[in-house]
């Protein structure tokens, strides 16, 4: 938990060195770049990821090799689909907004990214923490610090190469150790792994080419319909908002095998009473983050991005959102519901691509803010509704209604005081206490094995 904290919050304590040493224009191409490989990684990877939990659950003795499998169905179709990919767009006018040369270096992150997943699920269920966290922290680490360096000394024009280039590199040069790690414990190919591993990663590709649009989509058709900067923008604001989501998943790393053992054992009661106290730990910092967050803004950006403060709370509001429905999703995976969890983002995805054609044309970041509460709260739903037809006793709506009142009230508080920053911060600082008083045993208990 620890680890992942410490990644993310390096790449977000790092936000105001990049607005300020990068243009609005230059920052937006970066995010348009990421956007891109976001997507290209569902693609090659097939979801695969989500097979190496099942390869824990069914294959456990055999889980080294159930690896070497995975790894070569990822190469192989990594290899397969970004030669088809160059192949359509050297040939073709597709215009994508960058370069032949970018989109190589896109699909050759894309795919060591892909493999780096797999091997992160793998380390996590093996609770080798030690090897996750290096894992994470060391490629970011490592691209940003000389990122950072050879923008500010080397590149006097287009430096969103220096931010592009060694995230590529770094990326590769870990994946490569990864696969190292992967083949010299096993080189065996089992086509029982694969047809399992496959079998539900499949539909999860539909799901997570869905969810990857439904995340990156905004940045690209607002690049495509307005501009880069306000792409850059957005991107600033987004990275700001889903600030939160590092918290969860950093304690995603505590709960999810912690989870699936319980389900295992049918202990619908110790998930709930827990259940209860992570909705608790992922409620504080996003109370937190709405009613600092013009403070913040302006300590992390420079003036320019300052008029984005009026779309922050939606952005962080569906975080939360996200936080929430991976609860559910988790139950449906579980249960081996691949297919409606494919279904149920690809119609929250169409929704917001909809949406997000018209509304950004009229409000432009802004209406991209709103949009992405509104296909959150589709998602929300949708997800609920199939896990409840599977475990009806588990996650009842009522652990969430208490919640999501509180953030809804703090959201208000923040239209109404947002240029009055004392009452904001005394008001946080009243409510962070009262929580405290009322909840330090049972949070303190979350983290207890038993």
């Amino acid at each position: 938990m620890l680890g992942s904290i410490f990644n993310k919050g390096m790449v977000f304590l790092t936000i105001p060195i990049f607005t300020r040493i990068l243009t609005i224009h230059e920052y937006g191409l970066i995010n348009t770049y990421l956007s891109w490989v976001t997507i290209f990684i569902s693609i090659l990877g097939l979801s695969l990821d989500k097979g190496v939990m099942i390869g824990f659950s069914e294959y456990e003795d055999d889980i080294d090799e159930f690896m070497s499998t995975i790894t070569v169905l990822t190469l192989i179709n990594s290899l397969l689909i970004s030669s088809l990919v160059i192949a359509v767009f050297y040939f073709s006018t597709i215009n994508i907004g960058f370069s032949l040369v970018l989109l190589v270096i896109a699909l050759l992150q894309a795919s060591s990214s892909a493999i780096l997943r797999n091997y992160d699920i793998y380390l996590k269920f093996k609770y080798e923490y030690i090897k996750k966290s290096a894992l994470e922290i060391l490629p970011n680490m490592f691209t940003l610090i000389s990122a950072i360096f050879i923008i500010v000394y080397f590149l006097t024009s287009n430096k969103h190469f220096g931010k592009i280039i060694p995230h590529a590199g770094f990326t590769l040069v870990f994946s490569l150790l990864a696969l190292n790690q992967i083949f010299k414990k096993s080189k065996g190919f089992n086509k029982l792994h694969a047809k399992t591993a496959l079998s539900v990663s499949i539909p999860f590709i539909f799901h997570g080419m869905s969810l990857t649009l439904l995340n990156q989509s905004d940045r690209i058709m607002i690049t495509s319909l307005v501009n880069a900067s306000e792409t850059g923008i957005y991107s600033l604001i987004y990275n700001f908002s889903m600030a939160g989501t590092v918290i969860f998943l950093s304690l995603n790393n505590v709960w999810l095998p912690w989870f699936t053992k319980n389900m295992k054992d049918r202990a619908v009661d110790k998930i709930n009473e827990k259940a209860a106290i992570y909705l608790l730990l992922m409620t504080v910092p996003t109370v937190g983050l709405i009613l600092t967050a013009p403070e913040l803004l302006r300590i992390i950006a420079p003036v320019e991005y300052w008029g984005a403060d009026v779309s922050i709370p939606l952005i962080i509001l569906s975080s939360y959102i996200i936080f929430i429905y991976s609860l559910y999703i988790n139950i449906e995976h579980i249960h081996k519901k691949s297919k409606s969890v494919a279904v149920n983002t690809i119609a929250a995805t169409a929704i917001n691509i909809g949406l997000n054609y018209y509304i950004i044309q009229l409000f432009g970041y802004h209406g991209a803010a709103a949009t992405t509460l509104i296909s959150y709260l589709i998602l929300f739903y949708l997800h609920y509704r199939g896990a409840r037809k599977l475990e009806k006793e588990l996650l009842p709506i009522k652990l969430m209604i208490k919640p999501i009142f509180l953030i809804i009230v703090n959201v208000i508080v923040y239209y109404i005081f947002i240029d009055a920053f004392f009452i904001r911060w005394l008001l946080l600082v009243v409510q962070l206490i009262y929580i405290g008083i009322t909840n330090f045993d049972k949070m303190s208990t979350f983290f207890r094995r038993k």
